[in-house]
């Protein structure tokens, strides 16, 4: 608290703002010893928000002394509880300081020494800037006036972030995995979902942007809204194993999946023993398991294949749900430059693969709303794409999975 109380003194107030700031910080101040411990202890959350709230009323003033205001708001932010940080960055303390360790080693952060001029931003309040506006929808504007910075600067320092992320990181952390891997996914697949063979579940979902300028048609997607279209691949435990977006929102599912660099790997290098899995948008392949067509006549035995073949399915739907909560920026891309929109959305895939693996609570920021269409758009019928070894090969699983069911009950 005494840092706050040093930031107050050092910034020229209007009369309001500093009666208001003045009346927290008497009335947290002349708490004693054991109510602070009280806070500290149940309620350690309020305390440290009303620090960070004080930090920003001050950055909002644009007083003389701007500098020495930001500098104490940087000493401000580490001091807060872990829970407040991940409260309002949507990453724990440990993700921050392995992405600030990560970043460091990039060319996009060089460590040349100051030689004068307008010093540069720190690398800590760079992704402390990228963050908040990967996690929030706030205009760049009052993200800027969070920060003490313009709004030009809040954009130079996500885009710092996405190029040092997609240039350097992405190769290490969002990885289509190797055929030595295989096994092991399909095992925890299995274990969890007790469906055999399984190396990914395949889906895309829909990331809002505003009209585009040219071709916005291109953009309106079947929802009712302008679109870029996220192609994604994850394991049982909702880490991403391939992205691929940027094509525009009218094009179809299996359009998306065929014109990705995906296809091609899958159709050369994916042994028959194992497959993906993925809903009734897409063609049934050896590589791809899909559910039994809904005719209302089907068998027993394929209706249990789709039970457990959708519930398989729906951890790629988590995984959508858990990256747009995470990342609420996903939601709704306030951007006019596509490549920038693309750079913004992997790196926000690539930041909930290190969110995976460096916290515990995995899913409390997941967004319900962010659900797939409950309608099943199928794909039209094209003799090209009908593979009967797919066929075959769904035939032996249902047999398989069909003959789980009956020793069951």
């Amino acid at each position: 608290m005494e840092a706050a109380v040093a930031v107050v003194k050092k910034a020229a107030l209007d009369p309001v703002t500093a009666a208001l700031v003045s009346l927290i910080l008497e009335i947290v101040s002349s708490m004693d010893e054991s109510e602070r411990l009280l806070l500290s202890d149940s309620e350690a959350p309020e305390d440290d928000d009303l620090q960070l709230m004080v930090a920003a009323l001050l950055c909002r003033q644009g007083s003389e002394s701007v500098a020495s205001i930001i500098q104490s708001t940087e000493e401000l932010i580490p001091q807060v509880s872990p829970d407040v940080f991940r409260h309002h960055f949507h990453v724990s303390r440990q993700t921050f300081d392995v992405l600030v360790s990560q970043l460091a080693r990039c060319p996009e952060f060089p460590t040349e020494p100051y030689h004068g001029g307008r010093p540069p931003i720190p690398l800590t309040k760079v992704l402390l800037v990228a963050l908040w506006t990967l996690a929030t929808p706030e205009c760049l504007r009052t993200i800027g006036e969070r920060f003490g910075i313009p709004r030009s600067s809040v954009l130079t320092c996500l885009r710092r972030v996405c190029a040092a992320t997609i240039n350097n990181l992405m190769r290490d952390y969002l990885v289509w995995p190797s055929p030595e891997d295989f096994e092991g996914i399909a095992a925890e697949f299995e274990r969890q979902k007790g469906f055999p063979g399984i190396i990914g579940a395949l889906d895309v979902c829909h990331i809002a942007i505003k009209a585009p300028t040219l071709n916005p048609e291109n953009y309106y997607n079947r929802k009712g809204f302008f679109s870029l279209v996220l192609q994604a691949v994850c394991d049982a435990n909702y880490k991403f194993l391939d992205c691929f977006t940027g094509w525009p929102g009218c094009i179809t599912d299996f359009c998306v999946l065929k014109k990705s660099p995906l296809f091609e790997e899958a159709e050369q290098t994916i042994p028959l023993q194992y497959h993906m899995v993925a809903d009734s948008a897409y063609y049934l392949k050896s590589w791809l398991m899909t559910p039994y067509r809904e005719t209302g006549m089907l068998s027993d035995r394929e209706q249990k294949f789709n039970f457990v073949q959708i519930s398989t399915t729906s951890v790629i739907e988590r995984a959508f749900a858990m990256l747009k909560g995470r990342f609420c920026r996903l939601k709704y891309l306030d951007m006019s430059d596509m490549n920038g929109m693309v750079d913004v959305i992997m790196t926000a895939c690539v930041f909930h693969n290190i969110c995976l693996l460096h916290e515990t609570e995995l899913d409390d920021f997941a967004d319900e709303s962010s659900s797939k269409d409950v309608v099943i758009h199928y794909p039209t019928e094209d003799i090209a794409f009908q593979d009967d070894a797919g066929e075959r090969k769904r035939e032996e699983i249902a047999n398989l999975l069909g003959a789980g069911f009956e020793q069951v009950c």
